[in-house]
C-alpha cells in the first residue's frame, strides 16, 4: 500500500467517439485478444456462477477457449470469470482441470457424486455462507456501509483463491511487464503488489461490468441515469463520453476513457496527460481491488435501496480539459446491460457467444412476432432489439425484426429437447448512448440456460426423478427449479448459497451443452 500523499504517474486512454482505441488495443502482450471474438457470461448470482464454471470447463476441454478474444461478464458471471482469469497456482490446484473439474457424461452422474465438491475447485465458492460473510463484514467497525457488500463478495468468491485479503488490499493489472512498468514510475511503488492474469495458461481479456448511477443521491431508479462501466486488467472507466441531465442538478459529464486500475479512485489530476499518455495524481489511501470490481458488478438493486449501502468511488471523466472527481455510486451491471454484449460490439468484435444464464424459462408459447410479456423470456433480451419500456431504454443495438428470428430459433431447439442455442447474424444499429455508429455485422450464438430433455434422458433413473421433481408445478427436492435456480433464496435461510449438488448438476449440464456443440461454436469463431 502506498501513502495517500504519494504522487505517481498513471496511464490513461481517451476513447470518446466511435473510433475509440481501447487499452488492450494499444498494449502488446501475448495475453491480449488474438481475435475479434468474445464470450459473454450473463448476470444471475450463484446460478450464473455455477453455469459459468461449466461453460468455462467445456470451452477449456474442447480447446475453444484459445480462440476467444474476450470474456465479458456481469455479476454472478463476473464472480467466476474473475477468479478464473486471475487465480494463481495454489497447492493442489495447478491446472485448469483442477480448478474447473472434468467433463462428465450424464450417465455417470449420481446424487452421491454430485454432493462432493473439492473446496479448492472454482465451483465451491458458490456454496459459501454468504450471509455469514455479510454479517462478519458488518461487524467490523472500520468498514463503511458502502464497503460491506464488496468485502463479503471478496471473502466468498476471491479469498479461496488467494485473490482477496481485506487487511492487505492488492490492486491488479495485466501481466508482469505492466506491473514492472508501474513500479518503475515512482519510488513509493517499488514494492507495490499487483495481481496479474494467470500466465500458466491462455486467458481471454476480461471485461467486468457495473452501472454508474447518477444523480448519486437519487434512490428512485426511474429518475437515475445508468451508464455502463467497465473494469479490465489494463483500464477502468466508461468508453463513451456522456453529458447527463436530471431536474434540479447541473449537467454532469461521465465517460470518455480509462485509467489504470491501481489509480482508480484517486482525485482528478491537475494537468492533462503528457505525450507518453501518463498523468500525475495522488493515489487513494486504499488500492482498487478485484473485490471492488466484482462487488460493484453484483450490487443488485432492491425496491427500498439505500444508497449508503452501495459501492462508492471517486471518479473523474476523461476529458481533454481538467474535470474534478466526484463520489459516484456503482450498482449491478445488470441494471444497465446484463450480458456484457454491447461493450464487445463497441470494440468491433465479429463473433460472440452469449450465455444467458437466466432464471426465466423460455416459453415456447410466446409469439416471437410480439414483444414478450412478463416471464416469457429473459427480460434483457428483447431490449437489445428495441422493445418498448423504461428499463434498458438505451439498449437497442439490433434491428427489431431480428428478435423474432432469435426467439424462434431458441424455441425450436427447446421443442427438439436439444441444447437451447441458435446462431444469428445482425447488422449493428447506430446507438449514440453506447457510442455505436451502426452498419457493422456481427454473428451471435445465443445459448439459453434451459431444460435439455436429451441430457436429462441420459441421467440415471433416480437422478432423473429428482430433476423432474424440481420442475413440477410445485418445485421441490434438492434440485428445485433446475436449471433456473432462484437468484436469491433458492435454499431456505440463505441469500445466494447453493448446495454442492446444485452447483455440480448445473455445471455439468452447461459443460455438456458446450461439448455437444463444440463444432457449431468453432464455426462461429471462424466467422471473426
Amino acid at each position: 500500500m502506498t501513502s495517500a500523499s504519494s504522487h505517481v504517474r498513471a496511464r490513461v486512454w481517451f476513447t470518446d467517439g466511435p473510433k475509440a482505441t481501447y487499452p488492450e488495443q494499444t498494449h502488446r502482450s501475448v495475453l491480449l485478444p488474438p481475435a475479434l471474438t468474445g464470450v459473454c457470461f450473463s448476470g444471475g448470482g450463484t446460478r450464473s456462477y455455477a453455469a459459468t464454471v461449466g461453460q468455462l470447463r467445456g470451452l477449456t476441454a474442447t480447446g475453444l477457449i484459445n480462440r476467444v478474444g474476450y470474456l465479458s461478464a456481469v455479476s454472478g458471471g463476473a464472480w467466476a470469470a474473475t477468479s478464473y482469469t486471475y487465480y494463481p497456482p495454489t497447492e493442489g490446484v495447478d491446472s485448469d482441470l483442477d480448478l474447473l473439474g472434468a467433463p462428465t457424461d450424464p450417465e455417470e452422474l449420481s446424487l452421491g457424486a454430485l454432493s462432493q465438491l473439492d473446496p479448492r475447485a472454482l465451483g465451491f465458492a458458490a456454496t459459501g455462507d454468504f450471509l455469514a460473510a455479510l454479517a462478519a463484514a458488518r461487524a467490523v467497525r472500520s468498514v463503511g456501509r458502502d464497503a460491506v457488500w464488496t468485502r463479503a463478495v471478496g471473502r466468498t468468491f476471491l479469498s479461496p483463491f488467494g485473490l482477496y485479503d481485506p487487511d492487505q488490499p492488492v490492486s491488479f493489472t495485466l501481466d508482469n511487464s505492466t506491473a514492472k512498468e508501474i513500479r518503475r514510475r515512482h519510488s513509493s511503488l517499488q514494492h507495490f503488489r499487483l495481481h496479474t492474469v494467470r500466465a500458466a495458461a491462455y486467458r481471454p481479456y476480461l471485461l467486468v461490468h457495473s452501472a454508474l448511477n447518477w444523480p448519486s443521491d437519487e434512490s428512485d431508479l426511474t429518475r437515475v441515469n445508468l451508464v455502463g462501466f467497465e473494469y479490465s486488467p489494463l483500464g477502468i472507466g466508461s468508453g463513451q463520453r456522456l453529458t447527463l441531465r436530471s431536474g434540479g442538478h447541473p449537467a454532469h459529464t461521465v465517460g470518455g476513457g480509462f485509467v489504470e486500475p491501481f489509480a482508480f479512485g484517486s482525485n482528478a489530476p491537475h494537468v492533462g496527460p503528457a505525450a507518453d499518455g501518463l498523468v500525475t495524481l495522488t493515489l487513494p489511501s486504499n488500492p482498487f481491488t478485484l473485490a471492488d470490481a466484482i462487488g460493484a458488478s453484483s450490487a443488485f438493486s432492491t425496491p427500498d435501496r439505500d444508497l449508503r449501502g452501495y459501492p462508492h468511488a471517486t471518479y473523474w471523466p476523461l476529458c481533454r480539459s481538467n474535470s474534478a472527481g466526484t463520489s459516484e455510486v456503482f450498482t449491478d451491471g445488470g441494471d444497465v446491460e446484463n450480458y456484457g454484449l454491447i461493450s464487445l460490439l463497441r470494440r468491433g468484435v465479429k463473433a460472440v457467444v452469449v450465455f444467458i444464464n437466466t432464471m426465466w424459462p423460455l416459453s415456447v408459447d410466446h409469439d416471437p412476432e410480439n414483444w414478450p410479456g412478463h416471464g416469457a423470456v429473459d427480460p434483457s433480451l428483447a431490449p437489445l432489439f428495441g422493445a418498448p419500456g423504461t428499463r434498458f431504454s438505451h439498449n437497442r443495438v439490433f434491428p427489431e425484426a431480428d428478435y423474432a428470428v432469435v426467439v424462434a430459433g431458441l424455441q425450436a431447439a427447446k421443442r427438439r429437447g436439444d441444447t437451447v442455442m441458435t446462431i444469428t447474424r445482425h447488422v449493428v444499429q447506430s446507438n449514440p448512448w453506447w457510442g455505436l455508429t451502426g452498419d457493422a455485422e456481427v454473428t451471435v450464438c445465443w445459448c439459453y440456460n434451459e431444460h435439455v430433455e436429451r441430457w436429462v434422458s441420459l441421467l440415471s433413473a433416480p437422478l432423473r426423478r429428482l430433476v423432474q421433481q424440481g420442475r413440477s408445478g410445485k418445485p421441490d427436492g434438492p434440485f428445485a427449479h433446475f436449471p433456473h435456480y432462484l437468484t436469491r433464496g433458492q435454499n431456505p435461510g440463505t441469500l445466494i448459497r447453493l448446495t454442492p449438488a446444485q452447483v455440480n448438476l448445473l455445471a455439468h449440464l452447461s459443460c455438456w451443452n458446450v461439448m455437444e456443440k463444440q463444432d457449431v461454436l468453432g464455426d462461429v469463431f471462424d466467422l471473426a
